[in-house]
């Protein structure tokens, strides 16, 4: 195992006992940690110039982030609820805001105004742009990607800018957009009923070609801005190469029935 994965296995288990609480553990799933976002968050802090315990504590500090996000993201919106289900996102609500105060709080210890200041732009921009890929106002198919790119990667972008990294956002951006779009199903059709992309992705064969347009886009960024990487750049690449079959492998067993 490389140094780097044993520091990912490290880094999960930390985040993952700051995530514990034993109300939320017995009424709701334990928050998911994307090992990808924590793969980048370890990359683009390995790259700058802070102090290692300083670095491992912005890593958690990232991660509480997003998955405070990602919580907030899994609300059930519908307007028809039965009482479990109101429970279980008065709950996720609850959990969400539980992880946000996690992380002003590790910030707040280290006296780290500016990080703070830096987190909460990002979130606001997030938020603005989930707004906007929601209420149908996005009317082509750059806009769309350029809304998904800041929803997936804003923190890397907010975050590489305050350490003077910018490659970083580049190549989160890029890698995040084709996970989402390869991951998630129900992207395009947000509200259960027609989505304002669904003109871009009713083909079947334009569906394929946008993904492996991305794709491409994606690889094309990392080898470029990773080339002095090549542990770094050969992960990411694998890591791409797997969500792709990943898919293939689904579609594969839908067709086989």
């Amino acid at each position: 195992m490389h140094d780097i994965d044993k520091n990912i296995f490290e880094l999960e288990k930390k985040l993952n006992k700051k995530l514990s609480h034993p109300y939320l553990a017995k009424n709701l799933p334990a928050p998911k940690v994307d090992r990808d976002k924590l793969f980048l968050f370890h990359a683009l802090f390995e790259e700058s110039v802070l102090a290692e315990a300083d670095k491992e504590n912005y890593i958690i500090t990232a991660m509480l982030v997003q998955i405070a996000l990602d919580t907030h993201e899994d609300v059930n919106t519908e307007t028809a609820l039965a009482l479990d289900d109101q429970k279980n996102r008065q709950l996720t609500v609850l959990a969400g805001d539980y992880f946000s105060g996690l992380y002003y709080s590790l910030l707040s210890d280290m006296k780290d105004i500016f990080m703070i200041r830096t987190l909460a732009t990002a979130i606001k921009e997030i938020n603005e742009h989930k707004v906007r890929l929601y209420d149908r106002s996005i009317n082509d198919l750059n806009a769309f990607f350029s809304s998904l790119g800041n929803i997936e990667s804003a923190l890397f972008k907010y975050i590489a800018e305050h350490l003077k990294i910018p490659s970083w956002n580049v190549i989160a951006n890029d890698f995040l957009v084709y996970k989402r779009i390869m991951s998630d199903p129900k992207l395009f059709k947000p509200l259960g009923g027609e989505s304002p992309n669904s003109s871009y992705f009713s083909d079947h064969e334009n569906q394929h070609e946008i993904k492996d347009s991305r794709y491409n886009i994606a690889v094309a960024s990392i080898k470029e801005l990773l080339s002095n990487k090549p542990l770094i750049q050969t992960s990411l690449i694998d890591r791409l190469n797997a969500i792709k079959q990943e898919l293939w492998t689904y579609h594969q067993k839908v067709e086989e029935g």
